[in-house]
């Protein structure tokens, strides 16, 4: 758990902005009490129909905590924008006196660069076991923050990931919220810690 500083320096950083405002109002706003009836059974499985298909939303534990990595906070923030690239990410915003990242509103279609999207965000499953996130239409929005940590040769990173998700035959309403699998701001981390022994020291 971070120490004090580290949460201050991160709430900070997360003051309202247009992209956490967007963000927030993506979550909002796609309720999946929009795309029909639901129901849930004993283990917190739901049922909604969406579009034409009945989809089965497994409960899905939200995650957003800081991972820490072992660069200092301005050799990370260096190094963030080549790991968004890596996982297929464009740089949709970009404020340097924040250290916060964005990607602005992505439109996709099965894949963010070569991972399935059901790899990072979880739409549920649809008729016959498929993963709804693989077949559905997806718009996806990711923030970075970097942040100092307490120990100053280190740093925390945290990565905000909404989706919502509709069928690709549906051409207004029937959007659901698809939360994330905590896969992709693992990996953003990941490619933070190796770069911090690869990428010289600037």
């Amino acid at each position: 758990m971070p120490s004090s500083p580290v949460r201050r320096a991160i709430s900070a950083a997360l003051a309202p902005a247009p992209l956490a405002l967007a963000a927030a109002a993506l979550a909002g706003c796609a309720t999946p009490g929009g795309s029909g009836p639901r129901s849930a059974d004993q283990t917190g499985r739901e049922s909604l129909a969406s579009g034409q298909a009945m989809v089965t939303l497994e409960p899905t534990i939200g995650t957003g905590r800081p991972l820490v990595v072992p660069l200092p906070a301005a050799r990370a923030w260096l190094l963030l924008p080549g790991a968004y690239e890596a996982v297929g990410l464009p740089i949709g915003q970009l404020e340097t006196e924040r250290r916060r990242l964005g990607s602005g509103t992505l439109r996709l279609q099965g894949r963010l660069g070569r991972t399935r999207l059901s790899d990072y965000v979880d739409c549920g499953t649809i008729t016959g076991g498929m993963r709804a996130a693989d077949t559905h239409a997806v718009t996806l929005q990711a923030v970075t923050v970097v942040a100092p940590a307490e120990d100053t040769t280190r740093s925390t990173v945290l990565t905000t990931v909404v989706a919502t998700g509709r069928p690709t035959s549906v051409s207004s309403g029937g959007s659901i919220n698809c939360p994330t699998t905590g896969r992709l701001e693992r990996r953003i981390a990941d490619l933070l810690r190796e770069a911090a022994t690869t990428a010289p020291a600037r």
